[in-house]
């Protein structure tokens, strides 16, 4: 399918919308755990502006997608600080704790939706109250994604909320 692309002057991109579970995490399908299986997606980039054979172990979030590539086109980091996301290829983060937002599977009692904060050292369990706009922490995840019954810090729900307020701040168009 490459062979007939210009690689010299376009950016070839990779990607899914979620990872599949064929009974490696004890389910079958997407969309019940939050566990590395499940949430894991390729992102592979080539093409001009992109480091050959870089590798990042830190979460992305598709939003990354378009300011990594608008920048690789020549935009300039003053056009993309308005913009979610970052640019990849760019060192550091804006958001400290590198999180990614994860939204859990629709509970099924309830309905409620829940979300997931990962990190390399985090994951956090939280539900957002559609009616009061409240967090309500339900506990840290396992690897696995599973729940590990083990609740909250004071400081892992500081942590959270800090990483909200940033990440709800570079949302806000200026």
């Amino acid at each position: 399918m490459l062979d007939g692309i210009d690689l010299e002057n376009t950016v070839v991109v990779i990607t899914g919308d979620h990872g599949e579970s064929l009974f490696d995490d004890g389910t079958i399908a997407h969309s019940s755990l939050l566990s590395e299986i499940q949430t894991r997606v390729p992102l592979v980039l080539s093409g001009p502006g992109i480091p050959e054979a870089s590798t990042r172990s830190s979460p992305t979030d598709h939003s990354d997608l378009l300011p990594t590539l608008l920048a690789r086109l020549g935009v300039g980091p003053e056009s993309l600080e308005n913009l979610p996301g970052r640019d990849l290829m760019r060192e550091g983060t804006r958001l400290g704790e590198d999180f990614v937002p994860l939204v859990h599977a629709k509970a099924r009692r309830g309905g409620h939706d829940r979300l997931a904060l990962v990190s390399r050292r985090y994951a956090y369990s939280i539900r957002l109250d559609p009616t009061t706009g409240a967090l309500r922490f339900l506990g840290k995840l396992r690897a696995d994604g599973r729940p590990s019954r083990q609740p909250m810090t004071r400081e892992d729900g500081d942590r959270a909320i800090r990483w909200f307020d940033r990440y709800l701040d570079d949302l806000v168009i200026r």
